[in-house]
């Protein structure tokens, strides 16, 4: 999608917007602009969970990657989620948001 708007300080604000996707989830999204330029992909596992969301510069280095680890219960549904957290300003993956969550089954 190509878009053009009037935006603060009535300046023109131009751009593209693609998005890629398969089975309904945003694999890729890109936006180009003369405001700025901002690349996002997302990698899942095959039961639909995003295991890894990554940004990227225009010139193809990566900015930063959260990488999630779950934790399944004895039906297979997860109860634990650890995000863990790269970018080059890091010597390792530093351990971020970790979800945890209780179901009940009656």
């Amino acid at each position: 999608m190509v878009f053009s708007k009037v935006g603060p300080n009535q300046s023109i604000e131009w751009g593209q917007i693609r998005v890629s996707k398969s089975k309904g989830r945003i694999l890729e999204e890109v936006r180009d602009s003369n405001a700025g330029y901002h690349r996002e992909t997302h990698r899942f596992d095959e039961s639909g969970r995003e295991i890894e969301k990554a940004e990227w510069a225009r010139d193809g280095t990566n900015i930063n990657r959260r990488t999630y680890v779950y934790v399944n219960d004895a039906q297979g549904n997860w109860i634990r989620r650890t995000e863990l957290f790269e970018s080059p300003a890091y010597s390792a993956p530093v351990e971020g948001e970790v979800t945890v969550r209780k179901i009940d089954y009656h």
